[in-house]
């Protein structure tokens, strides 16, 4: 167990967790002590509970590398995330792990060329982003993630999700 240097007023400020894949109820006590605060970083927006760790990450996000952060107080009832998912994104997880297994064994000269794997928040669907693409060489480069090393990346939206014969994608065209 790690040193946790109290809170003035909350001393070892308990918070209730919420699970980080689906945000259902999270199974762990968090003691926060003094870091009752939340960093969001300005670019993509990731939250870094307790603050981004500036020694690790050298003060940058870990999800965008970008280093600039809007910090606030965690409300009084404020959840933060487990550290583990629930049973059933643990459950979901574990599909998802052996599909990008196939997926990888199916592909692996490309993703041995830079390929990225792209899944869409939307539908869950799986996308191979060529490794000669710019999009796939900026991907890696931001996250550090050289190939043959095999990078999977969520995408808030993908071309199933925008197909002319989707109907929110044609609400309002007539």
């Amino acid at each position: 167990m790690s040193d946790i240097t109290l809170h003035p007023e909350l001393g070892v400020n308990p918070r209730l967790t919420f699970c980080p894949g689906c945000g259902g109820a999270g199974q762990d006590l968090m003691l926060l002590g003094n870091r009752n605060y939340v960093d969001e970083c300005r670019e993509c927006g990731m939250k870094h509970y307790g603050g981004a760790n500036r020694r690790r990450t050298r003060k940058k996000c870990q999800r965008c590398g970008h280093d600039c952060f809007d910090r606030r107080i965690l409300t009084d009832q404020e959840k933060v995330p487990s550290s583990e998912l629930c049973e059933c994104c643990k459950k979901k997880n574990e599909v998802f792990q052996n599909e990008l297994k196939e997926l990888y064994e199916e592909y692996k000269p490309a993703f041995e060329a830079g390929a990225v794997f792209s899944t869409c928040e939307k539908c869950n669907s799986l996308m191979i982003v060529n490794g000669e693409a710019e999009l796939a060489k900026h991907m890696r480069e931001c996250h550090g993630i050289a190939p043959p090393k095999p990078f999977v990346v969520s995408v808030p939206g993908c071309p199933n999700c925008y197909a002319p014969e989707n109907e929110e994608f044609n609400r309002g065209k007539d």
